[in-house]
């Protein structure tokens, strides 16, 4: 099965209760896959250990374009596997991590990877444990970052005048149930 056309969107979000077991099955099943361009994991049990296999073989996705992996259970370790795919990833422009039990060493190691970065152009981190410490560190790599157009979960004002002036933050229709 692995390698075997999917859709261009693939859609588990909740009812699907994946967990590790299942994203690491997903992952041997996405392998040379060259048409997915959206997948939503939206509201599933996928912990790092299930998110690590899944990101490794989706770095070599080239059509891949939206990627939803809020409200799952992904914490700071599952962070530091996102912020790997998205410091090398030239492809994906809309990436959702909220709600993912992430603190600020997580959005620490995103920021950091964010500056690396040069095709995300929206990013949700809204719902997780930051302060102020990983505000600073965002708005840091926004200010680095030119691709970004749209962050959300940063309460910090700075990160809107970084980006667009319109103040108007657009939905992410694909990554949002």
């Amino acid at each position: 099965a692995a390698g075997r056309p999917l859709t261009s969107e693939l859609r588990s979000a909740g009812w699907a209760h994946l967990a590790d077991d299942q994203a690491t099955k997903l992952a041997k099943a996405l392998q040379g896959n060259t048409t997915l361009v959206n997948l939503d994991l939206f509201q599933n049990n996928i912990s790092a250990r299930g998110i690590k296999p899944l990101l490794d073989v989706l770095s070599s996705n080239i059509t891949l374009q939206n990627l939803c992996l809020s409200s799952n259970k992904l914490g700071d370790n599952g962070a530091a596997y996102v912020a790997d795919f998205i410091r090398n990833n030239k492809f994906v422009k809309e990436l959702s991590i909220a709600n993912n039990q992430i603190t600020d060493d997580g959005a620490i190691l995103l920021a950091d990877a964010l500056k690396a970065n040069s095709s995300l152009e929206k990013f949700d981190i809204s719902g997780n444990k930051l302060s102020q410490i990983a505000y600073d560190a965002l708005v840091e790599a926004l200010a680095v970052n030119t691709s970004i157009e749209d962050i959300r979960g940063v309460e910090d004002d700075r990160a809107q005048q970084i980006l667009d002036d319109e103040g108007d933050l657009e939905p992410f229709p694909h990554l949002i149930p």
